[in-house]
């Protein structure tokens, strides 16, 4: 199911790495940063939902925490919208 709404995009604009095809190194450029020919093989928030479940792991003060409540009130959101919506079909 896709839960992005037009026009409404209240996902976090983060990337996530998958550790498990290679090593978070080979994503970095000279600086510790993301390179830019890494951005293809990076996944949006998105691509999480397509998981039965994640781990993300990262140094303190990265924005885990952040993220995932971010997550949990669009997950709330998408959850009544889809309520509502149920309750007009019938």
């Amino acid at each position: 199911m896709d839960m992005y709404i037009k026009g409404v995009d209240t996902l976090p604009r983060r990337r996530f790495i998958d550790v498990a095809e290679s090593s978070w190194h080979d994503y970095l450029d000279e600086h510790g940063l993301l390179s830019e020919t890494a951005v293809s093989r990076t996944m949006g928030v998105q691509d999480l939902f397509l998981h039965s479940a994640v781990l993300v792991v990262a140094p303190p003060w990265t924005g885990k925490t952040h993220v995932a409540k971010q997550l949990s009130h669009y997950l709330d959101a998408a959850r009544a919208f889809l309520h509502y919506m149920c309750r007009l079909c019938r």
